[in-house]
C-alpha cells in the first residue's frame, strides 16, 4: 500500500522551510504586500474621500469593493479553517458583488479546489482568464487542477507559463512532478538542480525531490537523494521513514533495507506512523503474526482515526486465528470507513468480516457480510478507469490541510 502522508508530511514542513531560500519566496510576499493594499479598509477610506468631495458614484463603487475584500478575507478566513461550505458562500458574495474582481476569483477556485471540486474550481479559474489570462496565482491553480484531473500535460503547459511569469519554489516543484508523470525526467532533473543550486545544502529538499521521484515511480532516483538528505540530516525521522517507505515499494527484496530504515526513524520519533504501519505489513508478509500485530496495534494508539490500520490488524488476527478479536477490530475499521464509503477497501473490509464469522458458525450474518462486499465491488470502478495515481491520492489527503496554503 502506498502511503498518502510522504507528502503531506514533507509539503507542510520542509517546503514552508524550503521556499524562504527560493527567488519565489521574494515573489510571495511582494504579492501578499500588493493584496494587503487593497484591503476593505483602504477601499472604505477611499469611499469616504469621496463621499465627501461630492462624487457619489465612486464613492458608491468603493463602498460596495469594501464590503467586497471583507467578505473575500472572511472567506479565506473560513477556508483555512477547513470550513469550505460557509467560506465558498462568502466566497462566492464577494464576487457577485464585484464580478471583474481577479483576486476574489480566484479565491473562490482555490476554496472549490480544496474542497476537491476541481470542475468548479476550473469555472472560476476559466472565468478568472477572461479578465486576466497572465494571472500568475490563476496559471498556478490551472495547472494544479489539471494535475489533479490527471491531464499533466496541460498542467505543465500552465504552470511553465506562471514559471515565466514569476520564478517560485511551488510552480517549480508542481511543473517538475508534472513533467515526472509525462516521463520527462530531463527537464524535471533541471528544476531541481535550479533549486538546489539557488540554496545552500539543505536536507529538507533533498527530501522533497526524493519523495517527488518516488511518488512518480523513480525509485531509484528517490533512494539516492533521500540518503544525501540523511547525510546533511541523520537525525530527521522523516527522511528515515521516507526512505524506508521507497525500499518497500522496491518490493520484498528490500524489505530488509527498509525495516531498517523504520526502525531508525521509531528510535528518533516514537510514534512514527508510516513506520509502524509499514512494519506491521513487512511483519505480515513474512508471516510473524505477532509481531505484525504489536505494529499495527502501536500504528492505530498513533492514529486511532485511521480505518486501513484497523483492518491490518484484523487480517492479521484472522490469520493467527483469532476470529472473534478479527472482528471486534474489524467492527472498528467499519465505523471509520463510513466516512468514505467509496475507499476500495471497504469491500475487503466485509469479505473479511464474513469469513471471520463464518469461522465462528454466525453462517447468517456471514453471508450478509460477503454479499454486501459482492454488492459493494460490483459498483467499483475496474482497475485502470480513472483511478488517481499515487501522487493525486496523497494530494487528495493534503488538500484538506491548511498547512498546504502555499500551494495556491
Amino acid at each position: 500500500m502506498r502511503s498518502l502522508f510522504a507528502i503531506f508530511h514533507w509539503i507542510g514542513c520542509a517546503a514552508i522551510c524550503c521556499v524562504s531560500l527560493m527567488p519565489g519566496g521574494w515573489a510571495q510576499q511582494l504579492e501578499k504586500a500588493a493584496r494587503q493594499a487593497d484591503s476593505p479598509q483602504e477601499h472604505f477610506q477611499s469611499a469616504q474621500t469621496f463621499q465627501i468631495a461630492g462624487d457619489y458614484e465612486k464613492a458608491a463603487a468603493e463602498y460596495r469593493a469594501a464590503i467586497a475584500r471583507g467578505l473575500q478575507q472572511l472567506g479565506n478566513l473560513r477556508v483555512s479553517h477547513k470550513e469550505f461550505s460557509p467560506g465558498t458562500d462568502l466566497l462566492t458574495r464577494a464576487v457577485q458583488i464585484e464580478p471583474n474582481s481577479v483576486s476574489a476569483r480566484i479565491d473562490l477556485g482555490i476554496a472549490r479546489f480544496k474542497a476537491g471540486d476541481f470542475e468548479a474550481a476550473k469555472t472560476e479559474i476559466e472565468a478568472a482568464f477572461r479578465q486576466d489570462p497572465q494571472d500568475v496565482r490563476a496559471l498556478n491553480l490551472a495547472g494544479k487542477i489539471y494535475f489533479m484531473q490527471g491531464n499533466f500535460q496541460a498542467a505543465a503547459d500552465s504552470l511553465q507559463a506562471a514559471l515565466q511569469l514569476q520564478p517560485d519554489f511551488d510552480i517549480g516543484y508542481t511543473l517538475a512532478l508534472a513533467d515526472l508523470e509525462l516521463k520527462k525526467t530531463t527537464p524535471a532533473g533541471i528544476i531541481f538542480d535550479e533549486m538546489l543550486a539557488s540554496s545552500k545544502p539543505s536536507a529538507s529538499l533533498q527530501a522533497l525531490i526524493g519523495i517527488a521521484y518516488r511518488e512518480t515511480g523513480y525509485l531509484d532516483q528517490a533512494i539516492s537523494h533521500l540518503n544525501k538528505a540523511l547525510a546533511l540530516d541523520p537525525k530527521d525521522s522523516r527522511a528515515h521513514a521516507a526512505l524506508g517507505l521507497t525500499y518497500f515499494l522496491q518490493g520484498p527484496q528490500s524489505y530488509g533495507p527498509a525495516r531498517q530504515q523504520f526502525v531508525a526513524a521509531l528510535a528518533i520519533t516514537a510514534g512514527d506512523y508510516t513506520s509502524l504501519y509499514h512494519l506491521g505489513i513487512i511483519a505480515a508478509s513474512q508471516h510473524n503474526l505477532p509481531e505484525a500485530i504489536k505494529w499495527f496495534q502501536q500504528a492505530a494508539a498513533t492514529r486511532p482515526s485511521e480505518p486501513e490500520v484497523y483492518l491490518r490488524q484484523a487480517q492479521a488476527q484472522f490469520d493467527s486465528g483469532d476470529f472473534q478479536l478479527a472482528v471486534a477490530t474489524l467492527q472498528k475499521s467499519e465505523n471509520l470507513f463510513a466516512r468514505d464509503p467509496k475507499n476500495p477497501d471497504v469491500a475487503l473490509l466485509h469479505e473479511l468480516l464474513g469469513h471471520a464469522l463464518e469461522k465462528l458458525g454466525k453462517h447468517s450474518e456471514a453471508a450478509t457480510e460477503l454479499a454486501r462486499a459482492q454488492q459493494i465491488r460490483s459498483t467499483q470502478p475496474k482497475a485502470g478507469s480513472e483511478q488517481p495515481t499515487g501522487l493525486q491520492s496523497a494530494w487528495a489527503d493534503i488538500l484538506a490541510s491548511r498547512r498546504f496554503a502555499l500551494w495556491c
